[in-house]
């Protein structure tokens, strides 16, 4: 009984687990953030670049101030700090920014606190 199961269970759930994995890769899209000073802004390609790292954004892309309160992308402008939650294409090496948060200043680690989106 025990050598039966051995042969057919096991290798069905090692394949199982394999697939589930490589479809879990597979996605190659991986959310992080960061904060930064804008450097520049192009409308019309819808391109934001903190230093030298450019961040798309689309009509699903949300802009907030430090308070969370909505606003409109053309409130942000070079030298403002920005938060960006974004999602990276490990296959493009596309970033796509997911939320944008207008800041006051850059924020110190001992201040994340007082943000709570930065927590």
């Amino acid at each position: 009984m025990r050598s039966r199961f051995l042969r057919k269970e096991i290798p069905f759930f090692t394949i199982l687990a394999l697939a589930i994995s490589a479809s879990a890769f597979a996605s190659g899209s991986i959310i992080y953030d960061t904060q930064g000073e804008v450097t520049a802004v192009n409308f019309g390609q819808k391109i934001l670049t903190l230093s030298e790292t450019s961040f798309f954004w689309t009509r699903s892309t949300l802009f907030y101030d430090a308070k969370e309160v909505p606003i409109e992308i053309k409130q942000v402008k070079p030298k403002s700090w920005v938060y960006i939650v974004c999602e990276y294409d490990t296959k493009t090496k596309k970033r796509t920014a997911q939320k944008v948060y207008l800041l006051p200043n850059r924020i110190a680690e001992k201040d994340r606190h007082r943000y709570p989106f930065m927590e």
